[in-house]
């Protein structure tokens, strides 16, 4: 449903929902996040491809993304014990918005 209007409720939900995306190193761990359940991404292999970013600050970023449910870590016990990140719901609808400003951009060219 578009929205011409937007309530105040809306704007608190929106400005919370954006504040998060817009730290820093939060839109690339949820671009390289695998969008499927099945299979995920471990820890590490996430550093590699966030060239730069630090355990601690990539620790942070999915803590909360978890939290809000826009990313899921699964645990398998081992020996070894893996632990594997994946998007889901919420989280995919940062991959639909980037899709959307992306299009626009392109049809502008």
């Amino acid at each position: 449903m578009e929205r011409e209007r937007f309530s105040k409720e809306d704007l608190d939900y929106i400005k919370k929902w954006s504040a998060i995306f817009a730290q820093k190193w939060t839109v690339g761990i949820v671009a390289a996040l695998p969008q499927n359940g099945n299979e995920g991404i471990g820890f590490n292999e996430l550093m590699k491809q966030l060239d730069g970013i630090s355990a601690a600050v990539l620790s942070n970023r999915l803590k909360a993304l978890q939290k809000l449910g826009y990313v899921e870590r699964k645990v398998r016990i081992g020996p070894p014990t893996r632990t594997r990140y994946t998007l889901v719901g919420n989280g995919k609808i940062l991959i639909e918005i980037a899709n959307s400003i992306l299009d626009r951009r392109d049809s502008k060219q």
